[in-house]
Parts: structure tokens; sequence; C-alpha cells
């Protein structure tokens, strides 16, 4: 028998971490800097941030917080503007930590960050 260790997020409790071996997403590591980002009050910080930006998109799809929080991770994973930030947006895994069906494309959070003039 194998005994396997599990984890509930705090951020999300929906989301459970286990080591069994089996490979459900490639990002699985943003699940640690999601936790973190819950636990240091950081999404308070990003909710303001993004507030305060100003930006010119007509009818944006997305909100400032969710691009901004996109974007946060794309860096941490260490995409930059490269293709493989495409993966995000259809890793079921980081669907369920935005608790949404539909992240934004790639295309749509560098238009809002030239448009907030980041």
């Amino acid at each position: 028998m194998t005994n396997l260790h599990e984890t509930q997020l705090r951020f999300n409790p929906k989301i459970k971490i286990k080591t069994d071996d089996v490979q459900l997403s490639n990002n699985a590591g943003l699940l640690f800097y999601a936790e973190f980002k819950h636990a240091a009050g950081l999404d308070q910080i990003i909710d303001q941030a993004a507030a305060q930006l100003s930006e010119k998109r007509i009818g944006p799809h997305y909100s400032k917080t969710s691009l901004l929080n996109q974007m946060l991770e794309l860096n941490i994973a260490g995409y930059g503007n490269d293709v493989a930030a495409d993966a995000l947006q259809h890793d079921p895994v980081m669907k369920q930590v935005h608790g949404t069906t539909d992240l934004a494309p790639q295309t749509d959070y560098f238009s809002f960050f030239k448009c907030a003039n980041l």
C-alpha cells in the first residue's frame, strides 16, 4: 500500500495536491505561488493595483485583476511573451485556480498592458 501525501489549498479548498505520480498540469508549481499570494494577502494588493490602472480597452472581456494575475503567473513561470504562454490559457488546473472556464489568451493581456502604459 502506498502512502500519498495530500494537501488542501487554503485559497481554493476545491484544489488538492497529491503526490501520486499523475501529471495533470505542467504549471502545477504555480499552485504554490497562488497559495503564497493568498496567505500573504497579495490578492487585495493586486486588486487595488488593478483598480488604479487606467486603460482604454473597448468592451473588455477580462477584468484588469484577472489580466494582472495572469501576467504575474506568466513571469513567474518564465513564459514572458513567448507563445508557450498560451499553455496557461488551456491548462485545466489553472482554470480551476482562477475559478473560471475561460482564461485570457496572451494577446489580450499583452494588449491590456500596452493600453495601460505598463
